[in-house]
């Protein structure tokens, strides 16, 4: 099935429709991504909880999404990373509706050791995955701020190029600063994909965007503004060449060596949270967009199956 084929909503229903008769409550545990999750609590409504996996748009408490006396769907999250266990107490009424609850997260700290059994199979899986998933890198992977917010880094080229490969309908590939983490240098040699985990830890998805080639300089020359200023926007890229003249702050992107059609359109392949409108590119909010998987996952499939020589090739170029 392609990437963006599935229809999460009707899969829901179907699946609901076969259950709901013979339980009394339903709960939807879910890898979507919020707009997927707010879809199915309003359109299905035998789904009473849906616990989400996308916790980066909840600060404490858990939407409560209502139509009609008749539907209502809670919707939380534990937060990321195994910050929280999430506590959610609720009541409900005879005909099997709900009335209240309560929602009381907890902070998994020294208060709450892990459960040893648990533990032990979980550490068990992750050791094994670490032996099967270790690459090879020929050359230091440059992932430190300095580099990534100040021009090309062969880390950045990397991930784009990755993204560019995974969906091939994209002409270019915009990856912010911010994406990164760790201020670091992998050496050259062995890398698992913990290391991968731990360079990518924002759990931010792909986004395909079509735009026209006035937004795509716009972006170009609000990536430009961003240089050096360890702020998150500044863009690693490929499937083009940026050239930025700092002296007339001013900047120009070709493609295949041919400049920008201000009026044809140009697919590219960036994050959601910058799809969204993050780091300051907000004539991209609004913008209908495509979800894929993790960017961190799809590093990991791509050096799985090519392996990694990452270089610099001046696609990024910087004038005084």
């Amino acid at each position: 099935m392609h990437e963006f084929e599935a229809n999460p909503v009707e899969a829901a229903k179907l699946t609901a429709s076969l259950i709901a008769h013979r339980v009394d409550i339903v709960v939807l545990l879910s890898q979507l991504d919020i707009e997927e999750n707010l879809a199915i609590a309003k359109e299905v409504c035998e789904i009473d909880i849906i616990i989400s996996s996308d916790w980066k748009h909840f600060e404490s408490e858990p939407m409560i999404i209502e139509d009609g006396e008749d539907c209502r769907t809670i919707i939380g999250c534990a937060l990321g990373r195994g910050m929280q266990l999430g506590v959610l107490n609720t009541k409900w009424s005879t005909n099997g509706k709900l009335v209240n609850f309560e929602w009381n997260p907890r902070t998994l700290d020294e208060k709450f050791p892990p459960d040893q059994k648990a533990f032990d199979i979980v550490s068990a899986i992750a050791e094994s995955l670490e032996t099967v998933q270790k690459f090879v890198i020929t050359k230091s992977l440059d992932a430190r701020d300095a580099i990534l917010a100040g021009g090309e880094s062969n880390a950045g080229n990397l991930l784009c190029e990755a993204l560019l490969a995974k969906f091939p309908r994209a002409d270019i590939a915009f990856v912010p600063a911010g994406s990164f983490f760790g201020d670091r240098i992998l050496p050259e040699g062995i890398i698992t994909a913990n290391d991968i985990r731990e360079l990518l830890p924002y759990e931010d998805k792909a986004a395909l965007i079509s735009i026209d080639g006035a937004t795509l300089l716009g972006l170009v020359e609000r990536s430009a503004s961003m240089l050096g200023r360890h702020r998150g926007g500044f863009m690693q890229i490929a499937g083009a060449e940026v050239f930025i003249n700092t002296s007339r702050s001013e900047a120009q992107i070709s493609v295949a060596g041919s400049p920008i059609d201000a009026n044809a359109r140009y697919t590219i392949i960036t994050t959601d949270f910058v799809a969204e409108g993050g780091f300051g590119y907000s004539e991209l909010a609004g913008l209908p967009f495509e979800r894929g998987g993790l960017i961190t996952d799809i590093l990991l499939e791509h050096l799985a199956n090519n392996g990694t020589s990452p270089d610099w090739d001046d696609r990024i170029r910087i004038l005084p």
